[in-house]
């Protein structure tokens, strides 16, 4: 935080409140043409495809764990003419 306030940032803002605002602001049932972006948002939010729960992006507390690698059986001999 102390960094932050050297480098001169007082605020800070979460993506999904600034997302959630804009979408406020959007009709949908006007036209924005002057903008793709607000076009997009317009006609995400008429067909219902944003909600609230889609605007928070959950993080994991731990990585993924690797996929585990499909078990190859070595025990079958390969032809040499399918190896070239």
């Amino acid at each position: 935080i102390q960094l932050l306030q050297a480098a001169g940032v007082g605020h800070v803002m979460e993506f999904s409140y600034i997302l959630q605002d804009v979408l406020s602001h959007v009709d949908s049932e006007g036209h924005y043409t002057g903008s793709q972006t607000l076009q997009t948002l317009r006609l995400l939010k008429r067909y219902r495809l944003i909600r609230n729960q889609q605007l928070e992006f959950p993080f994991a507390g731990e990585p993924v764990p690797p996929a585990e690698e499909p078990p190859v059986d070595a025990s079958v001999p390969v032809d040499e003419e399918d190896a070239e």
